[in-house]
């Protein structure tokens, strides 16, 4: 997949069709796997694999586990389902404690929070995922899935590296991020919620296309 000569629009990601499909995963794959680690990734019974680690593109900005959790009534709770609202997430065949996105979903504190989990994924990434094995389910799928983590770096730079090239760039200076990155929130506030997902969503947005633009330019000017 390459994208057309001239400058990244906010058009080009919203025009991308979003739904679970080979198609779909191979645009998240150009946008989100190293470059240099794209060659080893394998289409195998119908699942991209690297490695014994697979991949599936997966939904950040959901609302339907909050919206359970916290008893909201009359309130939308579709998920979107723009290119931006997307990301890849590993699992393990046969594994089922693998699998970080139905983790992230089912397990209290989580509820689909991506704010929650990227929090729990810079934490084990500042601790080289070495931190023993908890009653946090999602924590431990993290470190089974540690092969996939480590191909953007190891330690602090390596979450770095992540948020930079998944376009998480200055998410934690978002308005009320802090708050709704902890498993147990004070005052919460539906409509609160829901502007952050916004803010989220737009500041990565904003981001992906600044890193596209800039890899452009990059390859003009070498």
């Amino acid at each position: 997949m390459e994208f057309d000569a001239g400058v990244v629009t906010e058009s080009t990601l919203d025009e991308i069709c979003i739904d679970i499909s080979r198609n779909t995963i191979c645009k998240e794959i150009f946008m989100y796997i190293p470059k240099n680690m794209q060659s080893e990734i394998v289409y195998k019974n119908g699942r991209y694999h690297i490695g014994i680690i697979r991949i599936s593109g997966d939904n950040l900005i959901t609302r339907k586990q909050m919206f359970k959790r916290m008893g909201v009534k009359g309130s939308d709770t579709s998920n979107d389902e723009d290119f931006v609202s997307y990301t890849i997430l590993p699992y393990i065949q046969g594994k089922p404690e693998s699998a970080v996105n139905q983790l992230r979903s089912t397990v209290a504190g989580y509820n689909d929070n991506p704010f929650v989990f990227f929090a729990a994924l810079k934490q084990a990434y500042e601790e080289n995922f070495e931190t023993p094995k908890s009653d946090d389910k999602v924590v431990n799928a993290i470190i089974a899935t540690k092969a996939f983590w480590e191909l953007y770096g190891m330690g602090r730079q390596g979450y770095d590296n992540y948020a930079s090239i998944y376009g998480l760039e200055g998410m934690e200076e978002i308005k009320n991020y802090k708050k709704y990155s902890s498993k147990i929130i004070s005052g919460f506030k539906w409509n609160e919620y829901c502007e952050l997902l916004k803010s989220f969503k737009e500041t990565r947005k904003k981001n992906l296309l600044n890193r596209l633009n800039q890899e452009k330019r990059n390859s003009l000017i070498f």
